[in-house]
């Protein structure tokens, strides 16, 4: 797996773990869903389905 090139967001840190939650997703049968959060319980990343 390799990170996408930075495509020159304003937000650098805003769906910087996507990539890999796509991956995930995309990889393992019984993974449906996933998300990332925060220490404070914010979302700070989401696969694209």
């Amino acid at each position: 797996m390799t990170a996408p090139k930075a495509t020159g967001h304003t937000e650098p840190n805003k769906g910087e773990l996507n990539w890999l939650l796509d991956e995930l997703v995309d990889r393992v049968a019984s993974i449906r869903k996933a998300v990332v959060l925060s220490g404070d319980g914010l979302p700070t990343g989401s696969p694209r389905t």
